[in-house]
């Protein structure tokens, strides 16, 4: 429907200009929702990775901290230096542990790998057996082959090859 008057088209050509602007304004706010969701989404992963990287720093430092490391004087009865000895202590303990646990997983998995080495090797050997047997049987066909076309007659068993 076309305008009656000048006002009216000029009103009517403002108001399309408008919805233009609006949807440009809803395209570039989409465009910075979608890139806000992807920084989010980044900032998340790279949060974790420095968590990560912070608490293996922290473990680092407080396996080689040392209670007298510093060179200066302790009140050796005092509540934090003792609280700082059971700590050790009971990090040492867990250690050896850890380091006996580790200890029996690798005896086991060498156990483990020495019965299939041998169970590797038996299977080895029946291969070997078994292409031996097969290159007899062969060299044995390729005579016959061989002896056949000389005469010119057909092999009387199928081909082994």
């Amino acid at each position: 429907m076309a305008p009656k008057n000048s006002i009216k088209e000029s009103y009517q050509e403002a108001l399309h200009q408008s919805y233009a602007c609006e949807d440009m304004m809803k395209a570039d706010l989409l465009r910075a929702q979608s890139a806000m969701v992807l920084q989010s989404v980044y900032c998340t992963r790279i949060k974790g990775q420095l968590a990560a990287r912070e608490e293996k720093e922290h473990t680092r430092r407080v396996k080689k901290a040392k209670l007298m490391g510093d060179g200066l004087p302790r009140y050796l009865t005092g509540d934090e230096f003792y609280h700082q000895v059971a700590e050790n202590e009971k990090r040492q303990v867990e250690g050896e542990r850890r380091q006996e646990v580790q200890q029996k997983q690798q005896d086991e998995q060498a156990e483990a790998i020495a019965i299939w080495r041998q169970a590797e090797s038996s299977h080895i050997e029946r291969n070997k057996a078994c292409r031996q047997e097969h290159q007899e049987v062969l060299a044995v066909w390729n005579n016959e082959k061989d002896q056949a076309k000389a005469e010119g007659q057909r092999v009387g068993w199928k081909n082994v090859e």
